[in-house]
């Protein structure tokens, strides 16, 4: 990237499909610092919507529309390329793109093997870039204030820690994009698709290392469709002797807020939503003066994404949003972005185990 820090970021998308809007709108907000110079995807009409709907909203040109990040790379040089395309591409593409001198934003998960994540790890020692994986959740206000709390030790050292994520995913879900729902694809299900971000969360807050997972994958509400499982429960134990469970499922008829509590020595915290906390003394009632700590106002990154979000699609680009600018500031003033690729495989890691060990039937 040009060591001019006023100068414009150039950006690429690989990818233009359902995830691609959210990252669209966390470049709107920023628009006067960044520009989307280039599009990549096999499907020429997706990048070409994508393309009008880019211009029309940020008043700058549209952005150029190619079949491959090959073409693309070969014909512009961006500064950053975000990888939004299916999981099995994920290392290859983000690869391609650290070789040739751009930054990479990655959509979740980093990679669905455990040697690709070497191999990607080495690509980004070579390249001297910066590479940023999509867990943005971590940009929730009730996970921000809580890790603060417990990063401070506030309430003392964590004892427990649970989690809970009960979704749904309908068979339309896996049939209208058929890499979803595969082995070789996916490279999981339930866990590494939507439940990864609520285990990143447990293990972010807790913080410390894990020394034991035992876990069990179903698929119990969509055998006729998938290969992968649409349940799934765990046990980990902490370095520390602290204790986490993980339950999670894609067969619950209502989509409700994921659900976290961590119990430490003198208090419970608990996240169920994005933008509360409650803290309960270890009794079970509330903790004066921490016992609600509530959102009031949004950011000016949230402020900024508001008037391009569609209508009906209000939980769109907010966290998405603030994990871009977070990403982008860090690129112009040359520090490290917090979620890089040692951050990002907290949770993948102990999910790629889990896969191997159903694969071995262990």
């Amino acid at each position: 990237m040009n060591n001019n820090r006023n100068q414009t970021i150039q950006v690429a998308f690989a990818g233009c499909g359902t995830i691609a809007p959210l990252h669209l709108i966390g470049l709107l907000a920023q628009r006067e610092a960044v520009q989307l110079v280039g599009l990549a995807d096999p499907d020429l009409d997706a990048a070409k919507s994508l393309a009008r709907q880019a211009a029309e909203l940020s008043g700058q040109g549209e952005p150029a529309v190619f079949s491959s990040l090959d073409e693309l790379l070969a014909a512009i040089h961006p500064d950053v390329v975000h990888i939004l395309t299916p999981h099995h591409t994920h290392v290859g593409l983000a690869c391609q793109a650290l070789q040739a001198g751009c930054h990479v934003l990655l959509e979740k998960p980093a990679a669905t093997q455990k040697a690709d994540l070497e191999i990607l790890a080495e690509a980004v020692r070579r390249s001297g870039r910066q590479l940023g994986i999509c867990l943005q959740n971590r940009y929730n206000f009730a996970a921000r204030e809580a890790r603060q709390l417990l990063a401070a030790k506030t309430f003392g050292p964590v004892l427990a820690a649970r989690g809970f994520l009960t979704w749904w995913r309908d068979d339309q879900y896996y049939l209208q994009s058929p890499w979803r729902g595969r082995w070789a694809t996916e490279g999981g299900g339930l866990m590494i698709n939507q439940a990864i971000h609520t285990l990143d969360l447990l293990l972010w807050l807790v913080d410390e290392p894990v020394t034991s997972v035992k876990g069990h994958l179903h698929t119990d509400h969509l055998e006729h469709v998938i290969e992968v499982e649409d349940t799934a429960s765990l046990l980990l134990r902490f370095e520390t002797g602290a204790t986490g469970v993980f339950y999670a499922t894609n067969a619950y008829p209502t989509s409700s807020d994921p659900f976290l509590e961590i119990v430490c020595e003198q208090a419970i915290v608990r996240l169920e939503g994005s933008d509360r906390i409650t803290v309960l003394d270890r009794s079970g009632n509330l903790l004066e003066p921490f016992d609600q700590i509530v959102k009031t106002g949004e950011d000016a990154v949230s402020e900024a994404v508001d008037q391009f979000i569609p209508a009906g699609k209000s939980y769109w680009g907010k966290s998405h949003a603030l994990l871009i600018a977070d990403f982008y500031q860090k690129v112009r003033k040359e520090q490290p972005f917090a979620i890089d690729l040692t951050e990002g495989r907290r949770a993948l890691d102990i999910l790629l185990d889990l896969y191997e060990a159903k694969r071995r039937r262990q």
